[in-house]
């Protein structure tokens, strides 16, 4: 269990150029970088789609108070293009475009000076060529995956052998730190990414 710490004020922290994680003041969400994965294919792929992106915009698509101010924002294309795509009890998980053509998966907690963020930012190309996805440790350091599909593809099998359902383009694979992501179903079937999580226990921040 994370334990809750006071802190003065919300930061951001660098971990890789291409991966963020963000500290809130009562703890903290470890982020794993997706430098390094690569996919396997047989076949030539076609050009992916985000299907939610293109839905009208709703409340519930705004970030929570207090994201403006942390300097990921300002990567973003647009906020009004941001779209939740998905929640769970802890975390609400969304989808934005980003400058330089990149496309961004973030998670938010809370809200204001409650608010616990991270997220990654990739090209967009690499959706399907070494994936785009999220992964944050649970209390016991096993890993916690969220991952950007293309359109089509309608689960995550990981070397587990479970299979999760997408949600408005989005999975979410519960604690187990899964060496590889495999797409199932659609254009991009049997598409498969290795993760650079390697089935090790991450120890938590």
């Amino acid at each position: 269990m994370l334990r809750s710490r006071k802190r003065e004020s919300i930061q951001i922290t660098t971990i890789f150029s291409l991966s963020i994680v963000v500290i809130g003041i009562i703890g903290v969400l470890a982020l794993i970088p997706t430098n390094g994965s690569s996919a396997t294919s047989g076949k030539e792929l076609p050009q992916p789609h985000i299907a939610i992106l293109q839905r009208p915009m709703t409340n519930r698509d705004k970030l929570p108070e207090g994201f403006q101010q942390l300097p990921v924002n300002d990567r973003l294309q647009d906020v009004s293009r941001v779209r939740l795509a998905i929640a769970d009890a802890e975390r609400h998980y969304y989808i934005a475009p980003a400058i330089n053509d990149e496309l961004c998966l973030l998670s938010t907690s809370g809200s204001g000076e409650q608010l616990m963020a991270s997220g990654t930012c990739e090209k967009s190309a690499r959706l399907v060529t070494s994936g785009i996805y999220l992964g944050e440790t649970d209390a016991s350091g096993l890993v916690k995956v969220a991952m950007i599909v293309p359109d089509g593809v309608t689960a995550i099998r990981t070397d587990q052998g479970n299979i999760y359902d997408v949600k408005n383009n989005v999975a979410l694979i519960p604690a187990s730190s899964p060496k590889t992501l495999q797409f199932v179903g659609g254009a991009f079937d049997g598409v498969m990414f290795k993760t650079n999580f390697g089935g090790v226990p991450i120890e938590s921040k």
